[in-house]
């Protein structure tokens, strides 16, 4: 059994999986800090739980705390980094890059193959650019506070 739990900054989306097959999967609040949800997937057992934070250390020490003491092991978090296989960050400080954006742009690649384009809908809409050589070139963003178009183009 694997639980995979996506936090964003207003919400975290959970599912509980085996041998691929989706059994349960649900959403909390980010902010309420209630995550009995997760307690209630105890009689499943799962060997592994796989966490994606954007949220904050406060949130991802929540979830390690009721990871431990319900399922009695470490939820895996995933990182930011310089490179996963050929896929390479285009951040000179690869950290910067919010981890789901950057688990977006590997899956874009494990995809592909080739360049692409990854659009993420969230706080913001952002359009993050690889290369034929799996190079994460930067990114186009829109957000409602920006100028009379909302876009800007940032080279990360």
């Amino acid at each position: 059994m694997l639980v995979d739990i996506d936090i964003g900054n207003t919400r975290a989306k959970w599912r509980l999986s085996s041998g691929g097959v989706i059994l349960e999967r649900g959403f909390i609040e980010t902010s309420c800090g209630d995550w009995s949800a997760l307690a209630a997937l105890r009689p499943y057992q799962p060997q592994r739980v796989r966490v994606s934070n954007v949220a904050g250390e406060v949130v991802a020490q929540q979830v390690r705390c009721i990871v431990a003491r319900d399922f009695g092991i470490r939820a895996e978090f995933a990182l930011a980094c310089e490179s996963v296989g050929t896929v390479t960050s285009g951040y000179e400080d690869p950290q910067r890059l919010g981890v789901d954006r950057w688990l977006a742009i590997l899956a874009g690649w494990e995809l592909f193959h080739d360049r692409c384009v990854v659009i993420d809908a969230g706080s913001a809409l952002t359009f993050d650019f690889i290369d034929a050589r799996a190079g994460h070139l930067g990114r186009l963003y829109c957000t409602g506070a920006a100028n009379d178009d909302g876009c800007f183009i940032q080279r990360d």
